[in-house]
């Protein structure tokens, strides 16, 4: 029998808590067995999961892909039991029924997180590389608490049309990284953090949890300050291990808001539970998922049309981007992104360079397609004109790969899916580096004279021409025009956004002043500024 390295330890009730509870946890227990299986480790991690208080067994009503079920145990605490240690302001005492978890795991490392966290294949490889000490680290495994941080993912994008598959959830995790921000703000307190992770001998000293917080929130942070005499609280992104989240909808906030957990005093080095924590003493039921119920009937919460989600993902991930490096998203841009996200091209190519927020969205859109981006670097003027645009806005933070290529007459060997023509280029170019079938194409108002020149030819079967907001659309049939229209509604003003692009060619000068005159002290000004007119001169 393999040694298990890692338990994580997780806990939940039969109640739709949070929304869509069921559907969350089944994705995320289903992502990270198939994260394990392509890695193969799977035999080496199991998910421990404490059902509190179920009316139904949690199990029952769960259906887990084959991978999934072999790793995956729920513990049944029933009503009769659980009744007997909830709290007045819950029916679900989550520190009990984390240490009904924890007290169960077999592994020789212990994680305890929620139950929906997702990780990639790449965070589990770098985190087992971690716990086999595999990769070089600066702290004890045995002593140190690891924190693994995560980023957050509007709630809605657990539907279908988002993660079909558990390869698309790790492509857009892995594409809009970048952009998705970090919950966790107190980082030696361990609150907010995805997951922490415990030598079994250090939890087991600690006796697990608190059990005298019954409501929502605040275990991890008591139990990081209880173990501060004896470990430290290691931040896991430096080495490239991190976690994803939902965040939560109104719903939820309410729902977390009312069973706020209630803050006791935390003694140094103190184990606040007996012996027997994690009721211990207990023969708890074991199983295993049912695979009764299909997941498409875990919820009836309605699914929101793709085209709000569309940019409600957009709104949420670009949060991240500075406006000084995408001041506004220009339709050509959103149309671009839309295209991108609905059709997943896995080749594009984008002629020209003047919109910036073009490759913007289709990064926060994209499935890591391979980008080919085409525009003049070969004199002053094209040169300079890219150049500025870096200095105002930051170089480009495409997350996939990249070619660049000063000719925008070249002609590729491989086909593309979607061409962006954000400048003037030759029709006999544009034809030739069309994909054989489904190509769409999309030209900015400085390209439409390209379209009267393009032959009969190129309009494939079942393509059409669209046009809203001076931007003409060669797309599918799938594609329509009130959802190109609605795709392509301002989201910022533009008036604001063009008059902080005027100052672009300038925009580098007064970043350089302004760093050094606010490293220097308010009266070593005037000193500063005729020591910068001597070197000019």
């Amino acid at each position: 029998m393999h040694e298990i390295i890692l338990s994580l330890a997780l806990s939940g009730r039969n109640d739709d808590y949070g929304h869509d509870f069921k559907r969350r946890f089944t994705q995320a227990a289903n992502m990270l067995a198939w994260c394990a299986q392509q890695l193969g480790c799977l035999h080496e991690i199991e998910i421990v999961f404490a059902d509190w208080n179920s009316q139904t067994p949690l199990a029952e009503e769960i259906t887990l892909n084959d991978e999934a079920r072999q790793i995956c145990r729920f513990i049944t605490v029933p009503p009769e039991i659980a009744q007997k240690y909830n709290d007045r302001i819950s029916p679900f005492q989550q520190s009990y029924a984390f240490n009904v978890a924890l007290r169960r795991c077999r592994g020789k490392f212990i994680g305890i997180m929620p139950a929906d966290i997702l990780f990639t294949r790449q965070t589990l490889f770098n985190l087992f590389a971690l716990l086999k000490k595999q990769m070089p680290s600066q702290f004890s495994l045995e002593c140190d608490i690891l924190a693994i941080p995560r980023k957050k993912l509007p709630y809605w994008v657990q539907e279908q049309y988002f993660f079909d598959c558990c390869s698309n959830i790790e492509k857009i995790l892995l594409s809009g990284h970048a952009y998705m921000l970090y919950d966790n703000v107190s980082r030696g307190l361990m609150g907010g953090y995805g997951a922490f992770i415990f030598a079994k001998d250090l939890l087991y000293r600690l006796r697990g949890v608190d059990q005298r917080i019954a409501g929502w929130g605040h275990n991890d942070i008591d139990i990081a300050l209880r173990a501060a005499d004896k470990a430290k609280v290691i931040n896991c992104s430096g080495y490239g291990v991190i976690c994803y989240d939902f965040d939560p909808n109104a719903g939820m906030i309410a729902q977390k808001e009312g069973k706020r957990a209630k803050v006791h005093p935390i003694l140094l080095g103190h184990a606040e539970n007996t012996p027997d924590w994690g009721l211990a003493e207990l023969q708890l039921p074991e199983s295993k998922a049912a695979n009764k119920v299909a997941p498409d009937a875990y919820s009836e919460s309605p699914v929101k049309p793709k085209n709000i989600s569309y940019r409600e993902w957009i709104i949420w991930l670009s949060q991240h981007i500075s406006v000084w490096q995408a001041p506004r998203f220009s339709a050509l841009a959103l149309m671009a992104g839309l295209i991108n996200y609905k059709c997943k091209p896995r080749r594009i190519l984008l002629y020209g360079l003047h919109d910036r927020s073009i490759v913007t969205l289709l990064s926060l859109t994209g499935m890591l397609a391979e980008l080919t981006i085409a525009a003049r670097f070969s004199d002053d003027a094209s040169f300079y004109k890219n150049w500025y645009h870096d200095a105002f806005m930051g170089s480009l933070h495409y997350q996939g790969a990249v070619h660049y290529l000063p000719d925008p007459e070249f002609v590729d060997e491989k086909a593309y899916e979607l061409i962006i023509v954000d400048d003037l280029i030759p029709p006999a170019t544009c034809i030739a580096n069309q994909a054989a079938e489904n190509c769409s194409l999309i030209l900015s108002k400085a390209a439409r004279k390209l379209k009267p020149e393009l032959p009969k030819s190129f309009l494939s079967s079942g393509s059409h021409w669209l046009e809203t907001r001076g931007v003409q659309v060669l797309a599918c049939s799938t594609l329509t025009q009130s959802e190109l229209q609605q795709a392509a509604q301002p989201m910022t003003g533009n008036c604001l956004a063009r008059s902080l692009l005027l100052g672009k060619k300038h925009f580098s000068k007064l970043l350089k002043l302004r760093n050094i005159f606010m490293r220097q002290a308010f009266w070593h000004w005037p000193k500063t500024a005729r020591l910068i007119r001597k070197i000019r001169k």
